[in-house]
């Protein structure tokens, strides 16, 4: 997974390549586990050849902690990503 950037605002960002294999941009949720508190957010941004194919992301989470990122359409698709201070 790429490395997380601090912002100055204390939120860290990401890019994630993500490949969407159907026509409809899933819906991704993100949120702390492990004790930790709040919520992230997901913007998917398919390339110019559209999908399905490859798509850049941004990943945002309000700062350090473990959140887990999760398909909404599929509850089987999630990972678990720790971000360091």
């Amino acid at each position: 997974m790429s490395s997380f950037e601090a912002r100055d605002d204390g939120t860290r960002v990401a890019k994630v390549p993500v490949r969407v294999g159907r026509r409809v941009l899933p819906t991704i949720d993100v949120v702390g586990v492990a004790g930790t508190v709040g919520t992230g957010r997901v913007d998917l941004a398919p390339t110019t050849s559209g999908i399905p194919g490859p798509g850049p992301t941004g990943f945002t989470v309000p700062g350090p902690g473990c959140r887990e990122v999760s398909l909404r359409d599929d509850p089987r698709v999630r990972v678990v990503v720790s971000v360091a201070r």
